[in-house]
C-alpha cells in the first residue's frame, strides 16, 4: 500500500486541531522548489506560479531551485528561466544528478555566486531541439522552424551572458552534446560551486 505524501503539523499547534499540511508544502514555505521531471507545461508553470507566489510572500526570503532535470520543452523552460531572472529575489540553483538540455539552461540562470552542483552532477550542452510544446503541428513546420532558429540564438545569448564566454564558443559547443563533470561546469561558467560529499 503506497505512504503517500508525509503529513506535517502547523508550528506552533495553537488549536486543539492542528492544521495538517504535506512535508512538500512546508519545505516550499521554506522556499525550496524542485524541478525534478522533463521541463512540461504542467510542472513548469508549477515552479513559476511557486517562485512567484514565494516572492510576494517573502519578498526578501532567497529561494532554492533545485535541479534533476533531463530537458523538456523549450518555452515552457524559457518561462522558468525569464522568471528566475525577473524576480526581486535571487534564485539559487543547485544541481542534483543531471541538469541537461532545458536542465543545463535553467541552472545556469542562477543568482551569480549561487549555482550549485553536486560532486557527482552531470551537466550537459546542447541544441535546443525537439518539440516547442505538446502542441507543435506539422503544418506549422517552417514556422517552428524560424522560431527555434530564434530562440537557439537567444538561448546561446543567455548562456554567454551568464558563462562570459563568446557566443560562437558556445554555439560551437551546443552542436554537439557535450557532457560536463562540476568541475568542467565551474570552468565553463555554468556553476559557481561544488558541494563535495
Amino acid at each position: 500500500m503506497p505512504m503517500g505524501i508525509p503529513k506535517l503539523a502547523n508550528e506552533p499547534p495553537k488549536k486543539p486541531k492542528s492544521l495538517w499540511r504535506s512535508l512538500y508544502d512546508n519545505i516550499y514555505q521554506e522556499g525550496f522548489i524542485f524541478l525534478y521531471d522533463l521541463v512540461l507545461e504542467k510542472n513548469a508553470s508549477q515552479v513559476i506560479g511557486l517562485m512567484i507566489y514565494l516572492n510576494m510572500r517573502q519578498p526578501d526570503k532567497n529561494q532554492f531551485l533545485f535541479i534533476n532535470c533531463p530537458g523538456g520543452y523549450i518555452l515552457p523552460g524559457m518561462g522558468v528561466y525569464d522568471t528566475m531572472q525577473a524576480l526581486a529575489v535571487p534564485v539559487h540553483t543547485i544541481c542534483l544528478g543531471l541538469a541537461a538540455s532545458l536542465g543545463c539552461y535553467i541552472l545556469s540562470g542562477g543568482a551569480v555566486n549561487s549555482r550549485i552542483a553536486l560532486a557527482h552532477a552531470k551537466i550537459l550542452i546542447h541544441q535546443p531541439m525537439g518539440a516547442l510544446s505538446s502542441i507543435s503541428p506539422l503544418e506549422l513546420y517552417e514556422e517552428c522552424s524560424l522560431l527555434i532558429e530564434d530562440i537557439r540564438k537567444t538561448i546561446i545569448k543567455d548562456y554567454a551572458q551568464r558563462t562570459g564566454r563568446p557566443e560562437c564558443i558556445i554555439e560551437l559547443d551546443m552542436e554537439r552534446d557535450t557532457f560536463m563533470t562540476p568541475i568542467e561546469a565551474k570552468d565553463y561558467g555554468i556553476i559557481d560551486c561544488i558541494l563535495s560529499v
